[in-house]
């Protein structure tokens, strides 16, 4: 499977794709220790999409519950499915 995993350190694409949130309060203090202070207080909602080659979006899933994620075996139904 080909992908493209980026990191984003200081939210700024998350901020312009509108899915990132400010961090609750007690959870700044564990991220700031995990990531030794290099971070940011905004996080990503969870996010998966597909596109096409077009760069057309096929499929997006969101939750803004980061616990609630796409399940492999509908992502891999979905992938399979895709002829573009």
């Amino acid at each position: 499977m080909n992908y493209q995993l980026y990191a984003d350190k200081i939210a700024n694409f998350i901020k312009a794709l509108g899915i990132g949130y400010k961090a609750p309060e007690k959870s700044q203090a564990y991220i700031s220790t995990k990531t030794k202070g290099n971070t940011t207080k905004v996080l990503p909602v969870p996010k998966v999409q597909i596109l096409n080659k077009k760069a057309e979006i096929l499929m997006e899933y969101v939750n803004p519950n980061f616990k609630k994620r796409v399940s492999s075996k509908l992502l891999l139904a979905i992938l399979e499915g895709v002829t573009e």
